[in-house]
């Protein structure tokens, strides 16, 4: 079972690293990162939410449609413009899944994420 408050504690960290690599252009990087995200964190906490065994992104597609057609947000193409997107787009699908799987278990780190989002404001903004 995924650690709510381990990814907690890391997520807004590793926004800012992909801001980061989005903003100096390595958008290999960038693309990697986001399946990161979708295997270590958005995809287990879909599962848990429907009640499957959290395993990566196995089987999202039958066990939590809705919430598969939200994770398909996150595949980015190579440029900057989509790793932008598919970024704020992980960003949001974390936050509802956070509300949603984490209510009671989760303290949300409010100053890590305004910085990284104002971050990413930024970049985008560029």
């Amino acid at each position: 079972m995924p650690d709510l408050q381990w990814i907690e504690d890391r997520f807004w960290v590793w926004i800012h690293y992909a801001t980061l690599k989005i903003g100096r252009g390595e958008l290999f990087e960038a693309v990697d990162f986001l399946a990161f995200l979708r295997m270590q964190v958005l995809g287990p906490l879909i599962l848990v939410e429907a009640g499957a065994q959290p395993a990566g992104v196995r089987r999202v597609e039958t066990a939590a449609p809705a919430r598969a057609v939200q994770l398909q947000d996150t595949v980015a193409a190579y440029n900057t413009a989509s790793c932008i997107r598919s970024l704020h787009a992980a960003v949001e699908l974390y936050r509802s899944l956070r509300r949603s799987v984490g209510t009671d278990h989760v303290v949300a780190n409010a100053a890590a994420e305004s910085t990284a989002m104002t971050y990413l404001m930024d970049v985008a903004a560029r």
